[in-house]
């Protein structure tokens, strides 16, 4: 057996004086739990995936001067309606507008597809030849839609369908008259219709509007824009049920999903915690075969968990969405020398002399406690200096973690044990009396000469995805909500800005950007007023009287009318040869025959929109020649501010693929760089720059905490053997992990980077527990028929248990953590357990009979 260290014979004292202190050391335990509780009330979570990097870098600093110039482009929550009906998209924009507007905590709401100005001027954005053949259809419908607006009742639309179709006019109704045939249809079966005045004529599937929508966040509570999402969660609640049918509404947004993803993460970690407790409590159970030791090891973590989480308070205002996940990592982390310390804690005898013997813990393992700890803290600390401050946080919160665990077993723990003697008993080990474990090890260095090399051959398509959105569950509402913004071309949320000191330089910008491939559109202020107005407003004038005739309800004299509307429109219908034309004969016999509920459910449906017809044409009766100044507030407040001028840059491939995304802010930036007084930044620009900082910062805590740890390894163990054979084992588990990811398809994310300062840490730990007790023992076999293998397995297992659990949470960032962190120390604990001994074996030339 080895001389002791001076770290073990430290260690010892310690824990020789915790024993016999140990009622106040109990004491001090309870004290600083109730301050850590008291501190920890005030802990909140931050939820701004963009504060995990630098601010003060300079794509931080272009996207706030971005988010400062037009707030409204960042905070603002969207509600997304979708419809086949375009006119009921609009009414329930219109509707949910006028609620929120009254709504204290909303301070702006605005919808383009509603505003006045483009209702008004929505014929002068068609071409002039599309306006031509409009103005020529409202000329040829303008008498029958008058006829009805004066008197909606389907009574009329019978006799002015009798009409148009004894003038030969039915041909330009087809569009008409095949809405007006599935409309009846549908409202006659039972089913949500209503007929689409504005949308006759459109084929090109369901719409989309977007109300846009600025909370006003509540900073004091947990959730800043809870009693925004509340308001509208009401309004939604309160539209009418038959208008409601009609549409979907989604609602999204960096507020929406900031707010949905707390609660997410909230649910998540709670979840694993508790699902990691249980099974951690099973294999407490099989490790030490005691009821009374995995009760007394889960109290020292609840210990370790509040006086962690009472630092984390004090040292933090928030937490973000990675070190939010210390509670979790610290379930192993926690645990891990806990059972190292119980397992070599054999304290049979009187109470005269139980110190003694728990003090022989650290004579056994002390040494291999603090190191372990000590190459943890500077793997956590590594990322400190770097640039992706999310880790940095989780850094400071793992490493004092890791001391704070450090400090509990072997003070609280020992002091536990003299005031709980039932649990000093430790398990008995069966007496080995031979040479050993003798194993030929020539076949694990060459299959380690295999797989390393191919694991980093595989390795190399392990990426990072710096998106935000792959943290989140693509199945959660405001995740959907922006898959439907994602899928229209006109409301991509990816687009790029570009700030400009003048009208001109915006200009420039947008019709230089709008000619490259990866730019589906480039747009300032001007874009957004019509193009060729004068022409324009002459092809209109051809339709004013026609849209004021439609708007005053002035149609064409009935003839007297029958007994039954219905039977003349069905025998005049039935001259005509026609697919819509039978639609409709067959609809209006179906009508006929029904009863009155259901009538009068048709008329509703058939008629609900119209007035809202009447009400835009005499809008656009009114159209003339536009100006900026007579643009919504809306728009210009979004792309004008006194001294700032906004060019839209709109990507024309969908900027989730990260190719596609890299492709366009490189094109993009390679114009806009070339001008001085340019600002280029935006969601892609921010996403594709962060994962690149990120990537950096990975690289170089890696270097840090690989290059720290070794230098305490050779200051601390003075033997290069022991140090290789701590070392290759957890380069090769480095190797394996980016394999593992690039063969799960599992890319590294803002939360599952974790997985690579916890490589080294966890593989260090067991690699310097393992290492150190094989040279105290002199032989491997020795090693084996020790308690060591035995705590690195259960301390490997309860760790991959806590943070498996992860995997089990909604939030997708969470989980893909959970999912890594299992399969790293899994690589990480199989690869010690195997080479680190083995590796002991051919480099300690030295032979020496095995102690027990």
């Amino acid at each position: 057996m080895a001389e002791p260290s001076a770290a073990d014979r430290a260690v010892e004292r310690i824990i020789l004086a915790a024993c016999s202190w140990y009622r106040t050391v109990l004491a001090f335990f309870a004290l600083a739990l109730l301050l850590a509780i008291w501190a920890a009330t005030g802990l909140r979570v931050d939820t701004d995936s963009s504060r995990m990097v630098n601010i003060n870098l300079p794509f931080q600093l272009r996207e706030a001067a971005l988010n400062e110039a037009f707030p409204l482009l960042d905070d603002t929550i969207a509600i997304v309606v979708r419809s086949d009906n375009p006119d009921a998209a609009d009414a329930v924009l219109a509707e949910l507008s006028a609620q929120l507007a009254e709504d204290a905590t909303v301070s702006d709401v605005f919808a383009p597809s509603i505003d006045p100005f483009f209702r008004t001027h929505g014929l002068l954005y068609l071409s002039p030849d599309e306006l031509s053949t409009e103005v020529e259809t409202i000329r040829r419908t303008a008498p029958f839609l008058a006829t009805l607006v004066a008197d909606p009742t389907m009574a009329t639309l019978f006799a002015a369908l009798d009409v148009v179709e004894a003038q030969g006019g039915g041909a330009a109704l087809e569009q008409l008259y095949r809405d007006l045939a599935a409309t009846l249809q549908a409202s006659l079966a039972g089913r949500p219709a209503a007929l689409a005045w504005s949308g006759v004529g459109d084929s090109d599937g369901p719409v989309q509007r977007v109300l846009q929508v600025r909370p006003v966040p509540d900073f004091s509570d947990l959730q800043p824009v809870e009693g925004t999402m509340d308001a509208i969660a009401a309004a939604i609640s309160n539209l009418d049920p038959g208008l409601a049918s009609l549409v979907e509404i989604g609602v999204t947004g960096d507020p929406a999903l900031r707010h949905e993803e707390l609660d997410s993460v909230s649910r998540g970690i709670g979840l694993s915690l508790g699902v990691s407790f249980a099974v951690v409590a099973v294999l407490l159970l099989v490790a030490y075969g005691s009821v009374a030791r995995a009760a007394a090891t889960l109290l020292a973590l609840v210990v370790s968990l509040i006086l962690a989480t009472g630092f984390a308070a004090l040292a933090f205002d928030a937490l973000n969405l990675v070190s939010v996940a210390f509670v979790v990592l610290l379930v192993g982390l926690g645990l891990d020398f806990t059972i190292h310390a119980f397992l070599h804690i054999d304290a049979r005898s009187p109470p005269d002399v139980r110190a003694a013997q728990i003090a022989r813990m650290g004579r056994d393992i002390g040494g291999a406690l603090v190191l372990g700890a000590a190459t943890t803290v500077l793997a956590f600390l590594a990322f400190v200096p770097t640039d992706f401050h999310g880790m940095a946080q989780l850094g400071v919160l793992g490493a004092a973690g890791v001391m704070i665990a450090l400090l509990v077993a072997v003070t609280f723990v020992p002091a536990l044990v003299m005031a709980w003697p039932g649990i000093g008993r430790g398990r008995s080990l069966p007496v080995r009396n031979g040479s050993g474990l003798n194993v030929s090890r020539g076949w694990l260095f060459v299959l380690l000469l295999i797989l390393v090399p191919l694991a980093v051959l595989v390795g190399r398509d392990a990426r990072f995805d710096a998106d935000p959105t792959v943290l989140r569950d693509p199945n959660a509402p405001s995740m959907r909500a922006l898959a439907w913004l994602h899928d229209d071309p006109e409301t991509v949320p990816y687009r790029v800005s570009v700030l400009t000191v003048s009208r001109e330089d915006a200009a420039r910008f947008a019709r230089d950007l709008d000619s490259l491939p990866e730019v589906a559109s480039a747009r300032m202020l001007d874009d957004f007023l019509p193009t060729d107005q004068v022409e324009k407003v002459l092809l209109l004038d051809g339709a004013r009287d026609a849209l004021s005739d439609i708007a005053a309800g002035r149609g064409f004299p009935l003839p007297a009318r029958a007994a039954d509307a219905a039977a003349a429109v069905i025998d005049r219908l039935a001259s005509r040869d026609g697919p819509a034309t039978q639609d409709l004969r067959e609809a209006v016999q179906a009508w006929q025959s029904a009863e009155q509920a259901a009538r009068d459910r048709a008329e509703q449906a058939i008629f609900r929109f119209l007035p809202d017809l009447a009400q835009t044409l005499a809008l656009q009766s009114e159209a003339g020649l536009a100006e900026l100044a007579d643009l919504p507030e809306g728009i210009a407040v979004r792309f004008r501010t006194p001294d700032r001028w906004r060019v839209e840059v709109v990507p024309a491939s969908d900027p989730r693929d990260q190719a596609t995304l890299s492709a366009f802010v490189d094109a993009v930036a390679a114009k806009v760089f070339e001008a001085d007084g340019a600002v280029l930044a935006g969601p892609p620009v921010h996403i594709l720059r962060a994962g690149q900082t990120v990537a950096a910062s990975i690289a170089q805590a890696i270097a840090v905490a690989g290059l720290a740890t070794l230098a305490l390894c050779f200051a601390m163990l003075r033997d290069w053997r022991l140090v290789v054979a701590i070392i290759v084992p957890l380069a090769a588990a480095a190797c394996f992990t980016a394999a593992a990811s690039a063969t799960l398809g599992i890319a590294f994310n803002y939360a599952n980077v974790i997985v690579l300062p916890l490589i080294i840490g966890l593989g260090v730990d067991s690699g310097i527990h393992l290492a150190l007790r094989r040279r105290a023992l002199r032989e491997t076999g020795a090693l084996f028929a020790s308690h060591t293998p035995r705590a690195v397995i259960f301390s490997g297992l309860t760790t991959i248990a806590a943070f498996g659990s992860l995997a089990l949470s909604d939030h997708q960032g969470t989980a893909s953590m959970g999912l890594m962190l299992a399969v790293a120390v899994t690589l990480t604990l199989a690869t010690t357990l195997i080479w680190t001994p083995a590796l002991c074996d051919v480099l300690d030339r030295r032979s020496s009979s095995p102690s027990a």
